[in-house]
């Protein structure tokens, strides 16, 4: 965070769009830290409240450090597939908060989740994460290059709403 404000700091000026992606550890902290899914259920609340003053300090500090910046949060995606609809309601909870904390910031989002996690079954979603993710060849649900094309694209498209 402090590389960050220094260097918005000595850009000022030049600071013109800022995109933020903070999800992704808190959400696998926060999962793997329970034994079960009644745990995960139990906790949802207070976590996904703990993450929003988190992000909140996040957004409010670049704000200070560039006033002048838009703002573009990309808003979470999951790649569960087991407990799919749990997966949903538990990234929907995060995406409120990001959403809500995003407003207050005078910053926007940027939301994947018709992209990453499209409706129409298991086989869908699975075809989805297999093409945007590294999931299917790696185990690893970071997105792959067509996965960063389709998040660039999601930016893009809040920028040109004028939004951030």
């Amino acid at each position: 965070m402090a590389s960050a404000e220094a260097f918005l700091h000595q850009h000022r000026r030049r600071a013109g769009v800022i995109t933020l992606t903070v999800w992704g550890n808190d959400i696998n902290q926060f999962v793997q830290s329970c034994p079960d899914l009644q745990c995960v259920v139990d906790r949802a609340p207070a976590e996904t409240a703990a993450f929003g003053s988190r992000l909140h300090g996040i957004l409010a500090r670049l704000r200070t450090a560039a006033p002048r910046a838009r703002i573009v949060v990309v808003a979470a995606f999951h790649v569960q597939r087991v407990d799919i609809a749990f997966g949903d309601q538990l990234i929907a909870a995060f995406n409120a908060t990001i959403e809500r904390v995003a407003a207050s910031t005078r910053s926007a989002v940027a939301n994947p989740v018709a992209a990453f996690n499209p409706a129409g079954g298991p086989a869908a979603r699975t075809a989805a994460l297999c093409r945007l993710t590294l999931l299917c060849n790696e185990n690893d649900g970071h997105p792959s290059e067509a996965g960063h094309r389709v998040l660039a694209g999601l930016v893009l498209a809040v920028l040109r709403n004028g939004d951030g």
